[in-house]
């Protein structure tokens, strides 16, 4: 069965990446994550998604490479979808699947590395729908 959630098109808005010296991620590591969403003006079932991740730590690394990514998306709902869940699919499944994407571009990135591909640990998007997808943490 096919998601009610398209994605029309994505592509990187910005890349940061930079070694910190590190052999290997910290049991825990610091990932920041910010969901900005919308429908368009003509559209309420079409939607763009702006993702930003932020990872390695600020100050005291905890990952081989810190860095950040942005990457913004297009998605359209189904029109049989229900309106009321319209916004909770695109701005969870929208950034689920942004982050899908940054993920795999920062292991591309870093596998040629001396200390081997980084991985982005995973993290969940529920949160950004109590706050609007302002800001959430994954650990």
């Amino acid at each position: 069965m096919n998601s009610p959630l398209q994605l029309e098109r994505y592509h990187l808005v910005a890349v940061q990446l930079e070694p910190t010296g590190l052999d290997r991620p910290a049991e825990r590591q610091d990932v920041h994550v910010q969901v900005t969403a919308g429908h368009l003006q003509d559209n309420a079932r079409a939607w763009r998604v702006d993702l930003t991740v932020d990872f390695g730590g600020p100050e005291e690394p905890c990952a081989p490479f810190r860095g950040s990514v942005r990457m913004e998306g297009f998605f359209v709902v189904h029109p049989k979808f229900p309106d009321e869940k319209v916004e909770s699919m695109a701005r969870v499944n929208g950034a689920s699947i942004l982050y899908g994407a940054i993920r795999e571009t920062v292991s591309n990135l870093t596998a040629r590395s001396r200390t081997g591909m980084y991985v982005l640990p995973s993290v969940s998007f529920l949160d950004t729908l109590e706050n609007k997808g302002e800001s959430a943490r994954g650990k």
